[in-house]
């Protein structure tokens, strides 16, 4: 099931019983992004590190300057350096 519709609600993502992840929403009222764990990381603690980094924005920071840069590359035609970027 989807977390409630206020930013910081989570709904657990589960397979065959066991949590494998968690549908969290980053903000009021849009659809949840979707955490699971990774090397050396608690699922509670990546919850809260998305929490941290997505301010103002549904993606947390890090993914949204990532996805801003390929858009840069993606209209540069490929091939792009980094003083390209501000």
């Amino acid at each position: 099931t989807d977390p409630g519709p206020a930013r910081g609600s989570t709904s657990p993502m589960l397979h065959d019983g066991e949590t494998i992840g968690m549908a969290v929403r980053t903000k009021d009222l849009t659809k949840p992004v979707y955490i699971s764990v990774g090397h050396r990381i608690g699922l509670s603690h990546a919850v809260d590190l998305v929490l941290s980094t997505a301010r103002g924005y549904r993606l947390p920071e890090p993914t949204r300057q990532a996805h801003l840069f390929a858009n840069v590359v993606r209209r540069a035609g490929g091939e792009v350096t980094p003083l390209d970027v501000r």
